[in-house]
């Protein structure tokens, strides 16, 4: 009866235990993040030198591209964007440039100045932004509300009129 009792509850802890460590695993494994999660607010230098976040723009939709100057759809889509932002007023398009080991932090400098680049330009020095939001390629670009949730994620190079479109399907009240 006493052995039993012991086996009964060794199994019990056994199934809390295992219960525990998959929901633990769970949450260190999210992955990517996807329409309706929160866009982290992570501070990192623009191409001024200046510390910025998210909290940084106040327009009711921030169009958040994730970009690297080696990627070439990240290159041709760059005019596109830029034509974009130059009208549309109530929408702040914001960049962020992947830095990797192999690439200097010279390589988006000079790429800005060669193209004009005139999106204000987040840099992820360290890697804190990359490792938070997981993208799954280059070029992706999120599309987020005022609060930072993610209304729509676009995969792959983008025009205006996609951007729009998505923009209107996203925040369509």
């Amino acid at each position: 009866m006493k052995y039993k009792r012991i086996i009964t509850l060794i199994v019990v802890l056994l199934a809390i235990a295992a219960t525990a460590y998959v929901l633990i695993d769970r949450q260190s494994t999210s992955g990517p993040l996807q329409t309706g999660d929160r866009m982290p607010n992570i501070s990192m230098k623009n191409d001024g030198g200046d510390v910025v976040s998210l909290a940084d723009f106040q327009n009711d939709v921030i169009v958040l591209n994730v970009w690297a100057s080696w990627c070439e759809p990240c290159v041709r889509e760059m005019p596109e964007l830029m034509a974009f932002n130059d009208t549309n007023d109530t929408v702040d398009v914001v960049t962020v440039n992947m830095l990797t080991k192999e690439y200097r932090a010279s390589d988006p400098v000079e790429f800005i100045e060669e193209i004009g680049l005139t999106l204000p330009v987040l840099f992820d020095e360290d890697g804190a932004f990359i490792r938070e939001v997981e993208p799954s390629r280059l070029p992706m670009t999120y599309l987020l509300d005022s609060n930072y949730h993610i209304q729509d994620v676009i995969i792959g190079e983008i025009t205006q009129d996609l951007l729009m479109e998505r923009i209107s399907t996203a925040f369509a009240s």
